[in-house]
């Protein structure tokens, strides 16, 4: 099959480029296969049990939050950036959820 020159060419050229990128490439496939190593000893392990219920967590999580904002609103000298929490209930549901807003 004759090829006309420029093609010639421009296989040369494409070669001459993507060949010294492709050869580091190649000595990837050729490694050696890893050894997972197996533990010397067992794992302890740990058990926690809580005492606080969920909803006392979240009630304490709540009001550590409204002290942060207390805090943030005294320091804070322009009004219009004070963080006030309340319960609302989202456009088109009936369930209220927690949202804090600044006055603007």
């Amino acid at each position: 099959m004759i090829l006309p020159r420029s093609f010639k060419n421009i296989v040369i050229v494409t070669a001459g480029i993507l060949l010294p990128l492709l050869l580091p490439m190649s000595g990837l496939c050729q490694s050696e296969p890893i050894q997972v190593e197996e533990p010397a000893e067992m794992m302890e392990e740990v058990i926690v049990r809580g005492t606080k219920s969920l909803f006392e967590l979240e009630l304490e999580s709540y009001r550590s939050e409204n002290a942060l904002y207390d805090l943030f609103n005294s320091i804070n000298s322009n009004d219009d950036f004070d963080v006030h929490c309340y319960r609302e209930a989202p456009i088109g549901s009936c369930i209220k959820q927690r949202v804090c807003k600044t006055n603007l």
